[in-house]
Protein backbone atom coordinates (compact mmCIF):
# COMPACT_ATOMS: atom_id res chain seq x y z
CA UNK A 1 0.00 0.00 0.00
CA UNK A 2 1.57 3.33 -0.94
CA UNK A 3 3.02 5.56 2.31
CA UNK A 4 0.37 8.13 1.37
CA UNK A 5 -2.52 5.66 1.71
CA UNK A 6 -0.85 4.32 4.84
CA UNK A 7 -0.41 8.05 6.20
CA UNK A 8 -3.88 9.10 6.05
CA UNK A 9 -5.05 5.78 7.55
CA UNK A 10 -3.06 6.42 10.59
CA UNK A 11 -4.53 10.38 10.57
CA UNK A 12 -8.01 9.20 10.27
CA UNK A 13 -7.74 5.75 11.90
CA UNK A 14 -10.94 6.59 13.96
CA UNK A 15 -13.11 6.67 10.63
CA UNK A 16 -11.11 3.24 9.43
CA UNK A 17 -12.69 1.94 12.42
CA UNK A 18 -16.05 2.13 12.30
CA UNK A 19 -15.99 1.26 8.51
CA UNK A 20 -14.04 -1.79 9.82
CA UNK A 21 -16.85 -2.98 12.45
CA UNK A 22 -19.73 -1.79 9.85
CA UNK A 23 -17.72 -4.39 7.32
CA UNK A 24 -17.53 -7.11 10.34
CA UNK A 25 -21.09 -7.06 11.02
CA UNK A 26 -22.42 -6.40 7.10
CA UNK A 27 -20.22 -8.33 4.98
CA UNK A 28 -20.47 -12.51 6.18
CA UNK A 29 -18.20 -13.12 2.94
CA UNK A 30 -15.11 -11.07 4.47
CA UNK A 31 -14.87 -12.35 7.26
CA UNK A 32 -15.33 -15.67 5.80
CA UNK A 33 -12.22 -15.06 3.59
CA UNK A 34 -10.04 -12.83 6.57
CA UNK A 35 -11.01 -15.28 9.57
CA UNK A 36 -8.66 -17.79 9.03
CA UNK A 37 -5.34 -15.55 9.31
CA UNK A 38 -6.88 -13.70 12.51
CA UNK A 39 -3.76 -15.71 14.49
CA UNK A 40 -1.61 -14.02 12.34
CA UNK A 41 -3.00 -10.81 12.53
CA UNK A 42 -2.65 -10.57 16.11
CA UNK A 43 0.87 -11.50 16.12
CA UNK A 44 1.45 -8.76 14.00
CA UNK A 45 -0.59 -6.22 15.78
CA UNK A 46 1.60 -6.88 18.83
CA UNK A 47 4.97 -7.00 16.86
CA UNK A 48 4.44 -3.31 15.32
CA UNK A 49 3.24 -2.05 18.53
CA UNK A 50 6.63 -3.57 20.24
CA UNK A 51 8.23 -1.76 17.48
CA UNK A 52 6.86 1.46 17.41
CA UNK A 53 7.29 1.64 21.40
CA UNK A 54 11.27 2.94 22.16
CA UNK A 55 13.08 0.62 24.42
CA UNK A 56 13.78 2.89 26.51
CA UNK A 57 10.43 3.25 27.81
CA UNK A 58 9.75 -0.35 27.85
CA UNK A 59 12.67 -0.89 29.76
CA UNK A 60 11.73 1.80 32.56
CA UNK A 61 8.67 -0.13 33.09
CA UNK A 62 9.94 -3.28 33.15
CA UNK A 63 12.46 -2.08 35.90
CA UNK A 64 10.07 0.10 38.27
CA UNK A 65 6.94 -2.22 37.31
CA UNK A 66 4.89 -0.88 40.51
CA UNK A 67 2.58 0.92 37.68
CA UNK A 68 2.14 -2.20 35.63
CA UNK A 69 1.53 -4.78 39.32
CA UNK A 70 -0.65 -2.19 40.64
CA UNK A 71 -3.07 -1.88 36.99
CA UNK A 72 -2.91 -6.13 36.65
CA UNK A 73 -3.86 -6.47 40.51
CA UNK A 74 -6.91 -4.47 39.49
CA UNK A 75 -7.70 -5.99 36.49
CA UNK A 76 -7.45 -9.74 37.19
CA UNK A 77 -7.88 -9.68 41.12
CA UNK A 78 -10.32 -6.66 42.31
CA UNK A 79 -11.92 -5.98 39.14
CA UNK A 80 -13.81 -9.72 39.81
CA UNK A 81 -14.09 -10.09 43.00
CA UNK A 82 -15.56 -6.49 43.76
CA UNK A 83 -17.33 -5.59 40.87
CA UNK A 84 -18.09 -9.19 39.90
CA UNK A 85 -19.84 -9.75 43.23
CA UNK A 86 -21.27 -6.72 43.11
CA UNK A 87 -22.68 -7.10 39.80
CA UNK A 88 -24.22 -10.52 41.25
CA UNK A 89 -25.73 -8.60 44.16
CA UNK A 90 -27.53 -5.86 42.51
CA UNK A 91 -27.21 -5.64 38.54
CA UNK A 92 -30.75 -6.20 37.01
CA UNK A 93 -29.94 -8.29 33.92
CA UNK A 94 -31.26 -11.75 34.01
CA UNK A 95 -28.85 -14.78 34.76
CA UNK A 96 -27.73 -15.67 31.08
CA UNK A 97 -26.52 -11.91 30.24
CA UNK A 98 -24.92 -11.68 33.73
CA UNK A 99 -22.24 -14.69 32.43
CA UNK A 100 -20.59 -12.54 29.75
CA UNK A 101 -20.24 -9.71 32.03
CA UNK A 102 -18.86 -11.16 34.92
CA UNK A 103 -16.08 -13.00 32.51
CA UNK A 104 -15.61 -9.52 31.34
CA UNK A 105 -14.46 -8.37 34.86
CA UNK A 106 -11.85 -11.12 35.19
CA UNK A 107 -10.38 -10.93 31.53
CA UNK A 108 -6.67 -9.57 30.80
CA UNK A 109 -6.05 -6.45 28.40
CA UNK A 110 -7.26 -6.82 24.70
CA UNK A 111 -4.23 -7.58 22.44
CA UNK A 112 -4.92 -4.23 20.42
CA UNK A 113 -5.02 -1.53 23.99
CA UNK A 114 -1.23 -1.19 23.26
CA UNK A 115 -2.53 -0.26 19.51
CA UNK A 116 -4.73 2.13 20.78
CA UNK A 117 -2.63 3.55 23.31
CA UNK A 118 -0.36 4.65 20.34
CA UNK A 119 -2.76 6.26 18.37
CA UNK A 120 -3.83 7.89 21.04
CA UNK A 121 -0.51 9.03 22.62
CA UNK A 122 -0.39 7.98 26.22
CA UNK A 123 1.44 5.42 27.50
CA UNK A 124 1.87 2.39 25.26
CA UNK A 125 4.74 0.38 26.84
CA UNK A 126 2.85 0.71 30.28
CA UNK A 127 0.04 -1.37 27.96
CA UNK A 128 2.77 -3.72 26.54
CA UNK A 129 4.26 -4.60 29.80
CA UNK A 130 0.30 -5.00 31.62
CA UNK A 131 -0.87 -6.75 28.17
CA UNK A 132 2.32 -9.01 28.61
CA UNK A 133 2.20 -9.41 32.98
CA UNK A 134 -1.28 -10.34 32.88
CA UNK A 135 -1.84 -12.88 29.80
CA UNK A 136 1.14 -14.49 31.76
CA UNK A 137 -0.81 -14.89 34.90
CA UNK A 138 -4.06 -15.26 33.54
CA UNK A 139 -4.20 -18.98 33.62
CA UNK A 140 -2.66 -19.51 37.07
CA UNK A 141 -5.38 -16.58 38.54
CA UNK A 142 -8.24 -16.96 36.32
CA UNK A 143 -9.59 -20.61 36.91
CA UNK A 144 -9.56 -19.92 40.71
CA UNK A 145 -11.15 -17.27 40.04
CA UNK A 146 -13.68 -18.08 37.91
CA UNK A 147 -14.83 -21.09 40.67
CA UNK A 148 -14.91 -18.57 43.17
CA UNK A 149 -17.55 -16.18 41.48
CA UNK A 150 -19.27 -18.37 38.56
CA UNK A 151 -18.74 -21.82 40.05
CA UNK A 152 -17.32 -22.78 36.81
CA UNK A 153 -14.62 -25.07 35.79
CA UNK A 154 -12.75 -24.65 32.23
CA UNK A 155 -12.50 -26.71 29.74
CA UNK A 156 -8.76 -26.46 29.06
CA UNK A 157 -5.43 -26.99 30.92
CA UNK A 158 -3.36 -24.34 32.78
CA UNK A 159 -0.30 -25.45 30.72
CA UNK A 160 -2.08 -25.34 27.57
CA UNK A 161 -3.21 -21.64 28.02
CA UNK A 162 0.01 -20.84 29.47
CA UNK A 163 1.29 -22.02 26.32
CA UNK A 164 -0.83 -20.34 24.10
CA UNK A 165 -0.31 -17.23 25.81
CA UNK A 166 3.47 -17.01 26.08
CA UNK A 167 4.28 -17.74 23.14
CA UNK A 168 1.85 -14.94 22.01
CA UNK A 169 3.31 -12.52 23.87
CA UNK A 170 7.04 -13.61 24.11
CA UNK A 171 7.40 -14.27 20.05
CA UNK A 172 5.13 -11.28 19.16
CA UNK A 173 7.59 -9.38 21.69
CA UNK A 174 10.81 -10.54 20.38
CA UNK A 175 9.60 -10.28 17.07
CA UNK A 176 9.24 -6.59 17.19
CA UNK A 177 12.63 -5.74 19.10
CA UNK A 178 14.80 -7.57 16.34
CA UNK A 179 12.74 -5.36 13.88
CA UNK A 180 13.27 -2.05 15.92
CA UNK A 181 17.24 -3.13 15.97
CA UNK A 182 17.40 -4.02 12.00
CA UNK A 183 15.50 -0.85 11.20
CA UNK A 184 16.76 1.55 13.56
CA UNK A 185 15.95 4.53 15.57
CA UNK A 186 16.36 6.74 12.07
CA UNK A 187 14.36 4.57 10.28
CA UNK A 188 11.38 3.93 12.64
CA UNK A 189 11.32 7.80 13.08
CA UNK A 190 11.14 8.52 8.99
CA UNK A 191 8.33 5.62 8.78
CA UNK A 192 6.50 6.21 12.14
CA UNK A 193 3.54 7.33 10.08
CA UNK A 194 3.47 4.71 7.46
CA UNK A 195 3.71 1.87 10.29
CA UNK A 196 0.72 3.22 12.43
CA UNK A 197 -1.36 3.33 9.11
CA UNK A 198 -0.26 -0.22 9.03
CA UNK A 199 -1.46 -1.35 12.56
CA UNK A 200 -4.66 0.78 11.85
CA UNK A 201 -5.09 -1.50 8.89
CA UNK A 202 -3.99 -4.60 11.08
CA UNK A 203 -6.78 -3.73 13.20
CA UNK A 204 -9.68 -3.42 11.27
CA UNK A 205 -8.35 -6.70 9.21
CA UNK A 206 -9.01 -8.41 12.80
CA UNK A 207 -12.81 -6.98 13.79
CA UNK A 208 -13.79 -8.14 10.34
CA UNK A 209 -11.60 -11.55 11.24
CA UNK A 210 -13.17 -11.93 14.50
CA UNK A 211 -16.72 -11.83 12.98
CA UNK A 212 -16.18 -15.07 10.81
CA UNK A 213 -18.95 -17.41 11.68
CA UNK A 214 -21.22 -15.48 13.69
CA UNK A 215 -23.58 -13.63 11.15
CA UNK A 216 -26.11 -16.39 10.96
CA UNK A 217 -26.73 -16.60 14.89
CA UNK A 218 -26.86 -12.78 14.85
CA UNK A 219 -29.33 -12.77 11.58
CA UNK A 220 -31.46 -15.55 14.56
CA UNK A 221 -30.91 -13.62 17.46
CA UNK A 222 -31.16 -9.91 16.24
CA UNK A 223 -32.12 -8.41 19.46
CA UNK A 224 -29.94 -10.22 21.41
CA UNK A 225 -27.35 -9.09 19.39
CA UNK A 226 -28.24 -5.26 19.84
CA UNK A 227 -28.37 -6.20 23.90
CA UNK A 228 -24.84 -7.86 24.45
CA UNK A 229 -23.32 -5.09 21.84
CA UNK A 230 -25.16 -2.48 24.45
CA UNK A 231 -23.52 -4.20 27.68
CA UNK A 232 -20.52 -4.29 26.03
CA UNK A 233 -20.43 -0.59 25.28
CA UNK A 234 -21.78 -0.13 28.72
CA UNK A 235 -19.13 -2.53 30.77
CA UNK A 236 -16.09 -0.77 28.21
CA UNK A 237 -17.18 2.88 29.60
CA UNK A 238 -17.78 1.95 33.07
CA UNK A 239 -14.34 0.60 33.47
CA UNK A 240 -12.32 2.65 31.47
CA UNK A 241 -13.88 5.50 34.08
CA UNK A 242 -13.93 3.86 36.98
CA UNK A 243 -10.21 2.67 36.28
CA UNK A 244 -8.81 6.20 35.36
CA UNK A 245 -10.47 7.59 38.37
CA UNK A 246 -8.62 5.22 40.39
CA UNK A 247 -5.49 5.34 39.11
CA UNK A 248 -5.43 9.36 38.27
CA UNK A 249 -3.00 9.78 41.38
CA UNK A 250 -0.55 8.13 39.40
CA UNK A 251 -0.84 10.93 36.59
CA UNK A 252 -3.45 11.48 33.85
CA UNK A 253 -1.19 9.48 31.40
CA UNK A 254 -1.06 6.08 33.46
CA UNK A 255 -4.74 7.15 34.51
CA UNK A 256 -5.75 7.45 30.66
CA UNK A 257 -3.99 4.34 29.98
CA UNK A 258 -5.21 2.02 32.79
CA UNK A 259 -8.84 2.68 31.91
CA UNK A 260 -7.69 1.46 27.98
CA UNK A 261 -6.49 -1.43 29.06
CA UNK A 262 -9.31 -2.09 31.86
CA UNK A 263 -12.11 -1.48 29.53
CA UNK A 264 -10.78 -3.68 26.87
CA UNK A 265 -10.87 -7.15 27.42
CA UNK A 266 -9.73 -10.06 25.22
CA UNK A 267 -12.73 -11.42 25.63
CA UNK A 268 -11.64 -14.47 23.41
CA UNK A 269 -10.12 -16.18 25.58
CA UNK A 270 -13.74 -16.92 27.55
CA UNK A 271 -14.44 -19.31 24.23
CA UNK A 272 -10.39 -20.88 24.52
CA UNK A 273 -11.34 -21.83 28.42
CA UNK A 274 -15.03 -22.92 28.49
CA UNK A 275 -14.73 -24.68 24.93
CA UNK A 276 -17.99 -26.27 23.59
CA UNK A 277 -19.81 -25.17 26.61
CA UNK A 278 -19.85 -21.68 25.75
CA UNK A 279 -23.84 -20.22 26.02
CA UNK A 280 -24.75 -18.60 23.16
CA UNK A 281 -25.03 -14.89 24.72
CA UNK A 282 -21.09 -15.83 25.95
CA UNK A 283 -19.79 -16.61 22.23
CA UNK A 284 -22.07 -13.61 20.80
CA UNK A 285 -20.64 -11.28 23.54
CA UNK A 286 -17.07 -12.15 22.39
CA UNK A 287 -18.04 -10.75 19.15
CA UNK A 288 -20.09 -8.14 19.27
CA UNK A 289 -17.59 -6.92 22.30
CA UNK A 290 -15.68 -5.18 19.73
CA UNK A 291 -17.94 -2.71 18.52
CA UNK A 292 -16.76 -0.58 21.84
CA UNK A 293 -13.40 -1.00 21.25
CA UNK A 294 -13.83 0.23 17.16
CA UNK A 295 -16.58 2.91 18.36
CA UNK A 296 -15.45 4.73 20.93
CA UNK A 297 -12.35 6.05 19.31
CA UNK A 298 -14.57 8.29 17.78
CA UNK A 299 -14.57 9.99 21.14
CA UNK A 300 -11.88 8.81 22.76
CA UNK A 301 -8.93 10.25 20.38
CA UNK A 302 -10.55 13.97 20.33
CA UNK A 303 -10.73 14.15 23.43
CA UNK A 304 -6.87 12.78 24.10
CA UNK A 305 -5.55 15.30 21.93
CA UNK A 306 -7.61 18.54 23.82
CA UNK A 307 -6.00 17.07 26.75
CA UNK A 308 -2.56 17.10 25.09
CA UNK A 309 -1.43 13.60 23.80
CA UNK A 310 -0.91 12.44 20.37
CA UNK A 311 0.42 9.26 18.59
CA UNK A 312 4.40 9.60 18.58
Amino acid sequence: MPKFLLTQLSRHATLAFVIGIGVAILSPMASEFVGPVLPVLIFSMLTLSVLRVKTSALGQHARRPGKAVAVIVWMLVFSPLVIGLTLLAIAPVRSELMAPLLFYTAMPPLTAVPALALLFGIDAALAIIVLMGASLLTPLILPPMMLIVLGVEIDISIGELFLRLATLVFGSFIAGLSLRKLIGEEGLAKHAPSLDGIIVLVMVLIVIAVFDGTHATLAANPKLGVTLAALAVGAAIFFQTVSALIFLPLGLKTALTAGMLSGNRNLALVLAMLGDTATLEIALFVAVGQVPVYLLPMVQRPVARKLGFNSS
